[in-house]
């Protein structure tokens, strides 16, 4: 009996599909060339193109003999495009390149002075690249330099430069951690500049490319983060003192906890750790012209001290809040005065004007960053000390005594 045409072509699918299971491009992961992290530096005309690939043996202890090997290895490339220069990486890499495992992508400062946005543009594209990697600038370094030096503990370098600023931009706050989703939205938006955390080798260079440099308690070399690079579309232009980034992270409500110092005599200090902040941002104008307004409040815990005060009693709490709200604002006032310098708005003060005046945004927008350094800002700073710990007054005081 012949089958109506519906019924045919249904028992052609099903056919279809029985030969047809699995995935069209699955590779097994030990045919892969895993990649952990990528620099990107200026070399000439070219881009030089450097790549960590996991070791996959040496990662899971696998191998025997081994000692002192690497868990990754580099390969670099150059190329009139970044994607020229990972296509001639593939005569170098044992198997097919794989980036869906990236954490950290790095910047060389020459590049990042030259223009970042068409690594950007092929990073935003790729379809094996995931959005949740960190991206960093090589403070007065090339990428290829940074991703050369052995880690500690942590043996993946990618890894460890991924964990260390996840952990440092939630506990220190000079330190922020930005996310190619991040760094887009700020490249196309006239309201906000880009910030790029920076990243330095500390000690000998090129003791820290060996295995040796794992091989003693202190590390020869070590990586760590230093300073807020920042931009002007998509180049790099200066750099932020550790205070200027930390009132600029305060500034964009991005401290989630840190410590502080209040002075009190000759080499004596509180030891203030914020366990909240928030910062709201507001704008009024006057005489047609916009005025910014900060208000910033604080709670903290008293962590140290060596002071000859009584935290017991409420005047001394009371001065102590006093100093640290003023030493704040200073903090913020270095970060604006530096930034208007170098005529970048990297606060979004830009996106707040649009947000609640959009008809002076309209009007100014394209004129901005030559107006932000005139713009005046005001700044309100709530500090509150909740806690002063087990002891009331200074050991080194009670010693003393």
């Amino acid at each position: 009996m012949k089958l109506p045409n519906r019924f045919g072509r249904l028992l052609l699918a099903l056919a279809l599909l029985l030969v047809a299971t699995g995935c069209w491009d699955r590779h097994e992961l030990n045919n892969l060339a895993i990649i952990s992290a990528i620099g990107f530096d200026k070399h000439g005309d070219k881009i030089r193109v450097t790549v960590q690939v996991l070791d996959p043996d040496e990662v899971a202890g696998t191998t025997g003999g081994g000692a002192g090997k690497a868990p990754v290895i580099t390969y670099e490339e150059e190329g009139i495009t970044v994607d020229d220069a990972f296509g001639r990486l593939t005569t170098k890499a044992p198997y097919p390149l794989y980036l869906s495992h990236v954490r950290m992508v790095v910047f060389g400062e020459t590049l990042a002075r030259g223009g970042i946005a068409k690594v950007l543009d092929f990073l935003s594209r790729d379809r094996q690249m995931r959005t949740d990697f960190y991206l960093v600038v090589a403070k007065k370094r090339t990428a290829r330099e940074v991703l050369g030096i052995f880690t500690q503990i942590e043996k993946i370098p990618g890894n460890k430069l991924y964990s260390s600023l996840r952990t440092a931009s939630q506990e220190w706050a000079p330190v922020q951690e930005t996310l190619l989703i991040d760094v887009i939205n700020d490249l196309v938006n006239k309201g906000k500049q880009l910030v790029l955390t920076g990243v330095q080798i500390e000690g000998d260079e090129k003791a820290g490319g060996t295995p040796k440099n794992n091989e003693n308690i202190r590390s020869i070399a070590r990586l760590s983060f230093n300073g807020i690079a920042v931009f002007k579309s998509d180049k790099l232009i200066g750099w932020l003192t550790e205070n200027e980034s930390k009132g600029y992270s305060y500034i964009r409500d991005k401290v989630k906890r840190t410590i502080g110092n209040v002075a009190c005599g000759q080499e004596k200090y509180v030891s203030l750790k914020v366990i909240r902040s928030e910062t709201k941002q507001s704008v009024r104008m006057e005489g047609g012209e916009p005025i910014v307004r900060l208000r910033v409040e604080i709670e903290a815990d008293v962590n140290e001290s060596t002071c000859d005060i009584d935290l017991e009693k409420d005047e001394a709490i009371a001065e102590l809040e006093e100093e640290s709200a003023r030493k704040l604002n200073q903090l913020i006032d270095s970060s604006i005065n530096r930034a208007k310098r170098m005529k970048s708005d990297i606060f979004g003060f830009g996106d707040l004007l649009e947000r609640n005046e959009p008809g002076y945004w309209r009007a100014h927008q394209d004129q901005w960053q030559t107006l932000f350094p005139e713009l005046e800002v005001e700044t309100e700073i709530v500090y509150r000390i909740r806690r002063i710990g087990t002891r009331t007054n200074s050991l080194l005081k009670e010693m003393e005594e």
